[in-house]
């Protein structure tokens, strides 16, 4: 794997990472972070590394893996929403982040996947 496409794996990692934490805070004691710090490199190390970590020849399956990722993502915030909402387990802080995060993983992680298979039919009708 080149440097570039190495380092943006490592962003894109720390990302989701982040966004991990982000969706599990509210449930969970996890110290004293910021929920602004993590939301704000969430957002900027998925702005930063997916196009670095996107380069190159395996274009597709970068952007499948990143979209798989953050449809996840996205999948276990709504599923946090619904455990607060049911009374299943209540939240000891705020879900407003995770209303903000089930979305936008939803559709980011729909919108990288459908990209992936728009590169994939053009590769079909470039041959």
């Amino acid at each position: 794997m080149p440097p570039i496409r190495l380092t943006g794996f490592v962003i894109v990692l720390v990302g989701l990472l982040s966004g991990l934490v982000l969706v599990a805070q509210p449930f969970f004691a996890l110290g004293n972070v910021a929920p602004l710090v993590l939301l704000l490199l969430f957002l900027g190390c998925l702005s930063f590394g997916l196009p670095l970590y996107a380069a190159g020849d395996h274009r597709q399956r970068a952007l499948r893996l990143s979209g798989g990722a953050l449809l996840l993502l996205g999948l276990v915030a709504l599923i946090g929403v619904f455990v607060d909402a049911a009374g299943v387990r209540a939240a000891q802080q705020s879900t407003a982040l995770l209303w903000l995060l089930a979305p936008t993983g939803i559709f980011g992680g729909l919108l990288l996947a459908y990209f992936a298979g728009a590169l994939d039919r053009l590769d079909g009708k470039a041959r």
